[in-house]
């Protein structure tokens, strides 16, 4: 038996996202004793949690004060008054394995203060180095450079975090306690809940619109009603306010099981990104999901089968959610309330100029991480770009699980010849080129690494200088190839992972340093001739 810790300290939706990695840990080593930390205020979505030997809690305020301490007290990142102590009161045994899932301070460096013989994740070290420990963690951060190329959603990275679980098969969807009833009765009717709040501004679709489809939404026979937390009564009673008929409004009413219980009574949840879409996916429900600029869905959509997402484009900027129509926040909605047709849909997606997407899993031959993935219900033109990027999410997820077990692009074939999707490989060798370019760039690059660190155990002066020289050079090129990512977004996943990799290093010996740069640099170099070899094979 061993001892697992995995440290969420992050919001309700990202322990939601959290569980099925928690599962995937159980079902695979049903002997592991498996405890994990979380904030006090999302422990209530646990409860009754399969295979959990015990949640251990801080106070989300207290996180927080930790976090800005840890925060002003930077490079050094010496702990604020009050974070041993926080940490002694948890009173945590020692642990086989940590998994840190947290992005901020005070996670990583709670995550090196645990007692542990392996850790992974975010970690801060002894002497203030912060260091991604794993693959998968590495990709978490580095797909902030890649945000719109990455196809690897963040509940299967976190399950890339303990590899061995089976694939997601089409049943599954996150865990989220419910209450075994509601304080109040529901209307009767279909019921559609809107949730207009979010934590964040730029997430929130205007009060007004989100009026105007509730006002549809009756129209067309269904009940709208109004959700949210506390915080968020102020902007669902703007909303009711602008309705002809002001809609049920619960916002406030239920605490975080009640709020799971209400999202399972109901036919569908139209939201922004924000905690509730997984609240949802954890009840069953569908949900229509609106995504800005500030969020890419394929990160943060709920986790499971036939969710749909509108996507603004990213050059809407600051405004992207007012670039999301309400008739395709409508026909989207009747849509997945089987009132209407996805021809509607495709129709108000392209007059409006964003992209709608529903959510399925991966068949389980696609890649050994598996996971969610999405289909265009918009008029999708996918160019070879576009076709090496949906190659490359397999690559890496095969790279992220130690390239054990296989790939098949079966559903990207099949996804070709879907309908409202055409094929335009006019940059087919461009794709190519680019990235035959690259993959020689990255050899040659590590064929200096290696020669530097042969350099590095002579002992004369003209050694120094080959050493200085060829570092100069790896310098250079690693700039190159960042370069060429920013124009290639089909090579952008895989250099992206590689400069991030290479940020990661912990400081050490010269010849130790120059010896994991070239093995990180023929790494992505494989990469790129993987997915080449792919793109060859789709005949992309």
């Amino acid at each position: 038996m061993a001892r697992l810790l995995v440290i969420q300290l992050e919001r309700l939706g990202d322990l939601i996202q959290t569980t099925p990695l928690l599962e995937d840990v159980h079902r695979s080593s049903p002997e592991d004793e498996v405890e994990i930390l979380v904030l006090e205020e999302t422990r209530p979505a646990l409860e009754g949690f399969p295979g959990l030997a015990r949640v251990h809690m801080l106070e989300e305020e207290r996180v927080r004060e930790l976090v800005r301490g840890l925060r002003e007290s930077y490079p050094s990142m010496e702990p604020p008054p009050g974070a041993e102590e926080a940490f002694l009161r948890l009173d945590l045994p020692r642990y086989d394995r940590v998994i840190n899932l947290t992005t901020h301070e005070f996670g990583c460096w709670l995550a090196r203060r645990v007692d542990a013989a392996v850790r992974a994740g975010g970690v801060i070290t002894e002497d203030g180095e912060w260091l991604s420990l794993g693959d998968w963690h590495v990709y978490l951060v580095a797909r902030t450079d890649f945000r719109w190329e990455n196809g690897i959603h963040a509940a299967d990275l976190f399950r890339a975090a303990a590899p061995g679980g089976a694939p997601p098969a089409s049943s599954r969807r996150p865990f989220a306690a419910q209450a075994p009833r509601l304080p109040f009765a529901l209307p009767a009717g279909r019921r559609v809940a809107l949730n207009p709040g979010s934590s964040k501004a730029a997430r929130r679709w205007p009060a007004e619109r989100y009026a105007r489809l509730a006002d549809a939404l009756r129209a067309h026979g269904f009940l709208p009603l109004l959700v949210g937390a506390p915080a968020d009564r102020e902007l669902c009673a703007a909303v009711a306010a602008a309705c002809r008929e002001a809609p049920p409004d619960f916002c406030g009413r239920t605490s975080v099981q009640e709020a799971a219980r209400l999202l399972a009574e109901v036919d569908l949840l139209v939201s922004g990104d924000t905690g509730a879409v997984h609240l949802a996916a954890a009840a069953g429900t569908r949900v229509v999901g609106l995504y800005g600029g500030s969020s890419v869905f394929r990160e943060t959509a709920p986790w499971g089968e036939g969710h749909l997402v509108l996507q603004a484009p990213p050059r809407a900027g600051a405004s992207s959610m007012n670039a999301i129509s309400e008739a395709a926040a409508l026909a989207a909605a009747l849509v997945a309330l089987g009132r209407a047709e996805r021809a509607d849909l495709r129709r108000e997606a392209a007059a409006a100029g964003h992209e709608a997407w529903e959510t399925f899993f991966l068949p389980p031959d696609a890649d050994p991480l598996g996971g969610l993935a999405y289909r265009p219900l918009h008029e999708a033109r996918f160019t070879s770009s576009d076709l090496q990027v949906m190659i490359l999410r397999h690559v890496m997820a095969w790279e992220l699980c130690g390239r054990e077990g296989s790939i098949s692009l079966e559903h990207v074939r099949a996804l070709q010849g879907a309908e409202g999707v055409s094929v335009a490989l006019e940059d087919r060798r461009f794709v190519a080129k680019a990235t035959r370019d690259l993959s020689k760039l990255l050899r040659a690059l590590a064929e200096a690494a290696s020669e530097a660190e042969d350099s590095c155990y002579e002992a004369d002066e003209q050694a120094l200088d080959r050493v200085q020289a060829l570092s100069a050079r790896i310098e250079q090129g690693v700039e190159t190839l960042k370069q060429a990512a920013a124009r290639s977004c089909c090579v952008r996943p895989v250099i992206g992972f590689l400069d991030w990799t290479l940020r990661n290093l912990p400081r050490g010996h010269a010849a130790a340093l120059f010896r994991r740069h070239e093995r990180e640099l023929e790494r992505a170099a494989e990469l790129l001739d993987e997915a080449a070899a792919r793109a060859q094979e789709l005949g992309a």
